[in-house]
């Protein structure tokens, strides 16, 4: 539910009519701000725990490119964080997948390896943070009392073993994947770059293909072959099944850290999630 100070805040300072709820794959609310000029969006989380002011940070950091939106905004209101972008034209890659149109979708794979490739992963780790997260294996705590010690063991042995083959670090989204795009015909937007960090390159492309595999499993083989085939002309990458799993455990690991102080159906949602991934391959 909107808090009606920050409705009438956000109206006042930026001349908008009335605020409309933008539905879709969104970790948090999202609205359109009618009637402003340029057309703006503001998103609200409910707590902080940094990832706004990490994708401020981003966003700020790629230039507002013409790939991303446009940063205009970042403040706190009642324990909320608000962020203000410009508003990029565009369908959901989701809501493409399920017009269950596999031409559209096949041409809308491609786009995001190439995007991937050309316009995030060229951002290659200083050593410097620039105000952004840098992926830290060590973070990750095992010991979740929600998760079971079989499947505990088994995605620290197999994430143990991951460093002999790694890649240059880069910068990287965090949750790329078909619902983080808007496509204006060929053109994509990248969204939501909450999670986005220095960090393996493998992991955007891991989680990309888990997320396809898991939610369009009839499709997934192609969509997510054409996906890596795009990116590798582009962009020379090495990459194995068994890596592909490492680093979507990395993914979900990082995600059941963070559902700690969630319910227990969220909680037991991604445990399924880790079991279904560790009996599962990727690609």
């Amino acid at each position: 539910m909107l808090d009606c100070e920050l409705e009438k805040y956000l109206m006042k300072q930026y001349g908008a009519k009335k605020l409309v709820r933008l539905t879709g794959g969104f970790t948090n609310a999202v609205y359109l701000l009618e009637a402003t000029e340029p057309p703006l969006v503001v998103k609200i989380a409910q707590w902080s725990n940094g990832d706004m002011e990490n994708e401020a940070n981003t966003l700020r950091f790629l230039n507002q490119g013409a790939f991303t939106p446009e940063v205009r905004d970042l403040f706190s209101m009642k324990q909320q964080q608000i962020i203000v972008f410009t508003y990029k034209e565009g369908k959901n890659g989701q809501a493409i997948l399920d017009t269950g149109h596999f031409k559209s979708s096949i041409e809308l794979f491609h786009d995001m390896g190439k995007l991937l490739a050309t316009a995030i992963h060229s951002h290659p780790y200083s050593g410097e943070q620039q105000g952004l997260r840098v992926a830290d294996f060590k973070r990750i705590r095992f010991d979740l009392n929600y998760v079971p010690e079989t499947l505990m063991k088994q995605s620290k042995a197999l994430l143990e073993e991951r460093g002999a083959q790694e890649h240059p670090w880069t910068l990287t989204h965090g949750d790329f994947g078909s619902h983080n795009v808007l496509a204006d015909g060929h053109h994509l937007t990248a969204i939501d770059w909450e999670w986005a960090e220095w960090g393996p390159p493998l992991v955007d492309l891991a989680w990309t293909c888990w997320n396809t595999k898991l939610h369009y499993p009839s499709i997934a083989d192609q969509l997510n072959q054409t996906f890596l085939q795009a990116y590798q002309a582009e962009r020379d990458v090495h990459y194995t099944p068994e890596l592909m799993k490492v680093y979507s455990l990395y993914k979900l690991w990082i995600i059941l850290n963070k559902v700690q102080s969630s319910d227990e159906e969220t909680q037991q949602k991604w445990v399924k999630r880790l079991e279904w991934t560790l009996q599962t391959e990727i690609i």
